[in-house]
């Protein structure tokens, strides 16, 4: 299904990311989206490139009527323009003025609540963020602490290359995360990986009590998780971020964590710089 926007706000995070605040057109009826999906952008009737990571919680495009006065329906989406071999120039959608009017839609399976584990109680959740694969995992936990619906425990792993930002507005999603782990001390435990440029002594100083590690994420950190975990069979696991850390931490889970397929769930999300060590 299409639904018509409009681009109300373009906020850079970073020289190559930038979030892109959506209105949608008629207020009256929103939009019902899965926390965990993606979103198409279509431009002159044609689909552009991707399916983009969406940041904001699925509440925020519910109706008008369904959401806080004064505020209309959107959803925040996740631009990066980061040139590959197969895209040397900037895309079209990363210089989208304030104004311009598109379509919208969204899909993907990569949703909560895992539609694969059945009625089977969830009492941990285990994400694994890389990159912009942050977005999606973010829209997710926002939304479980939304809806009061947080298991005993949630793990967040999250690794980036920093570029020497030493302002934490300038690593997508940060400042979200380091707001939940205030507000959730004993139930949420968040673990930062920045690679890249990184200081120790900058980084502890803009994410003072976080466990922080100025390194890639390893296979070893993910092992340590789960050496205190004694069931299993009640924990989902979500990972999301670009193509070789998305693969190597899924085979590790299922290989060497010994989870169950149904329990790893996946979404690959483009990233310039891969920010994890991939031998197991």
């Amino acid at each position: 299904m299409l639904h018509a926007v409009t681009v109300a706000q373009a906020t850079d995070v970073n020289e190559s990311i930038r979030i892109l605040r959506l209105d949608f057109n008629a207020a009256e009826s929103g939009a019902n989206f899965l926390p965990g999906q993606w979103l198409n952008l279509h431009l002159d009737g044609s689909e552009v490139l991707r399916g983009y990571g969406v940041i904001s919680v699925p509440g925020a495009a519910l109706a008008a009527q369904d959401i806080a006065p004064g505020s209309k329906p959107h959803v925040e989406v996740i631009i990066q323009n980061a040139p590959t071999i197969q895209i040397q120039q900037p895309r079209a959608e990363v210089s989208l003025p304030v104004g311009t009017q598109l379509n919208v839609s969204f899909g993907g399976s990569f949703v909560w609540p895992p539609n694969s584990v059945g009625t089977t109680p969830i009492t941990r959740v285990v994400f694994l963020a890389g990159g912009v694969g942050v977005s999606p995992l973010i829209s997710i936990l926002s939304h479980i602490l939304e809806t009061n619906t947080v298991p005993q425990e949630v793990h967040f792993l999250y690794a980036s290359s920093v570029k020497g930002y030493y302002n934490i507005s300038h690593v997508l999603g940060l400042e979200r995360l380091l707001s939940i782990s205030k507000a959730h001390k004993g139930k949420f435990y968040l673990y930062l990986f920045f690679g890249g440029y990184a200081s120790r002594t900058l980084m502890e100083a803009a994410v003072p009590r976080q466990r922080f590690e100025p390194r890639v994420m390893m296979g070893t950190d993910v092992l340590d998780i789960f050496r205190n975990f004694e069931f299993k069979h009640t924990t989902v696991c979500y990972v999301a971020g670009p193509p070789n850390m998305t693969s190597h931490f899924v085979k590790l889970l299922q290989q060497k964590v010994g989870m169950d397929a149904s329990r790893v769930l996946y979404e690959e999300y483009e990233s310039e710089v891969s920010q994890v060590h991939t031998e197991i």
